[in-house]
């Protein structure tokens, strides 16, 4: 619905906003902005060369500042994919005070040495250690310190203290093995895709349907096919009592209808035929 809205977002009645990738061909309008926000950056720290990132001034972030901005309480949590994830987690960097989660499907992201991933590995072990100190108070305060001059001082020495995990951050990016643009990005969660070879021209693993089919939106809690997270009468994650607001899952975008089609081609019955 995100991709076939002008606006390239979509509120659904969970107050979930799904935010749409780039639209069209290679050569169009928001391939254009893409290389000069993302590719040019990227390539330039490829060669060694100082270079900031400029999502910000893609048309997408703007897009969800002033949807945010125009309905204020509304969106409790985002999903985005590809440029819409990407645009997502730089908005969220930037207004630390919302308070919802992500679920970023395909991101184009960098983070090589998958220091996000090891953060959040990190804090779940201090929380456990603190908690069996506090615990057992039979154990010598010294041992204690010993260890948190240990942790502190490989933490410090890995670069982690300058890291946010993406738990702390409310984020979980999500992809498959075999995507391209993901590629520099090791903290991400990824997903096996069994039909691969058979979603090649849907962008060679760039494509969302397999990862959204398994971890739609908020439904899911990552154990199963859209096994509902929702608890009876009301669920935190939305804020909002569940059996009045009840959410259509029934609409599925089809191959026909997929939006990355990056050399402009047109699905014809007689080519889908044939791809079939």
């Amino acid at each position: 619905m995100a991709y076939a809205d002008s606006s390239n977002m979509f509120l659904d009645s969970q107050g979930t906003l799904f935010v749409a990738g780039t639209k069209g061909g290679f050569l169009g309008q928001e391939w254009i902005e893409n290389y000069k926000t993302m590719g040019i950056p990227l390539i330039g720290k490829m060669l060694g060369i100082s270079s900031d990132y400029s999502i910000e001034e893609n048309e997408r972030y703007k897009q969800i500042d002033d949807f945010i901005k125009a309905h204020p309480g509304q969106v409790k949590n985002m999903v985005g994919h590809s440029k819409g994830s990407a645009v997502i987690d730089v908005w969220m960097k930037n207004h630390p005070e919302f308070e919802g989660k992500t679920r970023l499907y395909a991101t184009p992201y960098e983070d090589v040495l998958g220091k996000e991933a090891y953060k959040d590995h990190l804090n779940t072990f201090n929380l456990v250690r603190n908690a069996e100190y506090e615990g057992e108070y039979w154990k010598n305060p010294a041992e204690k310190w010993l260890e948190d001059k240990v942790v502190d001082g490989l933490t410090s020495f890995l670069g982690l203290d300058k890291v946010k995990g993406m738990k702390e951050r409310n984020e979980l990016r999500l992809t498959t093995t075999t995507d391209p643009a993901t590629i520099l990005d090791t903290s991400a969660e990824r997903e096996g895709d069994p039909n691969w070879l058979q979603n090649a021209a849907k962008g060679f693993g760039h494509d969302y349907h397999y990862i959204a089919d398994r971890r739609q939106g908020f439904e899911g809690d990552g154990s199963g096919l859209n096994k509902s997270d929702r608890v009876a009468g009301f669920d935190p994650n939305y804020r909002v009592p569940v059996t009045t607001a009840p959410i259509d899952n029934t609409v599925k975008t089809t191959w026909d209808t997929q939006p990355f089609n990056p050399f402009g081609i047109t699905n014809t019955p007689e080519t889908k035929k044939e791809s079939e």
